[in-house]
């Protein structure tokens, strides 16, 4: 299906290889042209209606033009990041430079008439790659078996009035038909999508990588006031600081599981070291039960009144007490922690 989005990203990266400015890693030429393809295909939703009348004009100044450099711009920074380079010998200006010459002679070809496009596909046909949708998208895809992906792609796709023409599951690409193509479908698309494997995931049909430890409570209990709703705090104060999901399951009165999920792919990198501080703000927390407890256990109450006989009076003030030689001296108190690790488990969800 040779669609002008398609072309336009071809004909970008061909421009840049026969310069030699970026060098593709072994079989990533597909992949990185469909990355390129998303960044040009919503693209052309302002740069089509100018190309009909006075296209060379609006190519050299108007909103066409900064269509495309906006592109362009866009097509620099994914080669810097892509997975699919090994490496770039070209500054960033020069790789603007000529990825947008590219697009510029292509765009014109197509206004002469000398670009060879299928355009019943160009109007209603696009394709959308899972692993560009975020890391649950991408992550969830791959983890789901091939008929379960494909009826979420297909209830994504009847909940935008359009309909799944083709799935390759080589490279993690569906193809959608829709009236108005993909600049009146691909973002209600990709939402659907997100959506659909979003409930998945929240309903444990696709269980996402992540870690979890037991942990042993070294004082208090699960029953104790205030020990629910330190549990919440520390989960409130992760889930704040990191992109992750935290959870923390009462097993029983003195063992928890806690769980850190991360949901992107900065997150998923740094997972031990979020679960770590996870940890952390779970002890701090629940040690605060602690010093409350002490607190209340150690303020000053009013003595109960009591009658003392004379007797008695007579024999407090006139002998001492006297400690045994044999009591032993008192031991410091040692410094309790608030959990005890009893075994750690990192799912591996992920398949290889």
């Amino acid at each position: 299906m040779r669609t002008l989005q398609r072309v336009l990203a071809s004909g970008v990266l061909d421009a840049l290889r026969a310069r030699a400015h970026v060098q593709v890693a072994p079989e990533s030429g597909e992949a990185l042209r469909d990355e390129v393809e998303a960044i040009i295909a919503p693209a052309l939703r302002s740069i089509r209606p100018q190309l009909s009348d006075g296209g060379h004009r609006v190519l050299r100044d108007g909103d066409a033009r900064d269509a495309v450099e906006s592109v362009v711009e866009r097509i620099a920074q994914q080669l810097m990041e892509s997975d699919h380079i090994d490496d770039i010998y070209a500054d960033d200006r020069v790789i603007r430079r000529d990825a947008f010459r590219a697009i510029r002679d292509i765009l014109l070809g197509y206004i002469r008439g000398e670009v060879d496009v299928d355009e019943d596909s160009e109007k209603e046909n696009f394709d959308v790659r899972l692993d560009g949708l975020g890391y649950l998208v991408a992550t969830a895809s791959r983890l789901l078996e091939e008929h379960l992906l494909t009826e979420v792609l297909d209830r994504a796709a009847a909940a935008t009035g359009a309909r799944l023409a083709d799935y390759d599951p080589s490279r993690y690409a569906a193809t959608f038909a829709r009236v108005g193509g993909a600049e009146a479908g691909r973002l209600a698309i990709e939402e659907a999508i997100t959506e659909e494997l979003a409930l998945l995931v929240d309903a444990d049909v696709v269980i996402l990588p992540g870690m979890q430890q037991v942990l042993e409570v070294a004082f208090g209990n699960s029953s104790q006031e205030g020990f629910e709703a330190a549990i919440e705090r520390a989960i409130a104060r992760i889930q704040r600081q990191v992109t992750c999901v935290a959870s923390c399951s009462i097993v029983d009165m003195r063992t928890i599981v806690a769980c850190l999920t991360p949901l992107s792919d900065d997150a998923a990198e740094r997972t031990e070291e979020h679960f770590g501080s996870f940890l952390s703000m779970l002890e701090e927390e629940l040690s605060s039960l602690e010093g409350e407890a002490s607190t209340e256990s150690q303020r000053p109450r009013s003595p109960a009144r009591r009658k003392t006989s004379a007797s008695a009076r007579a024999t407090k003030k006139g002998t001492r007490r006297s400690t045994p030689k044999s009591a032993p001296a008192r031991s410091k108190r040692k410094p309790k922690t608030a959990l005890t690790a009893s075994s750690l488990a990192r799912p591996s969800g992920r398949k290889d």
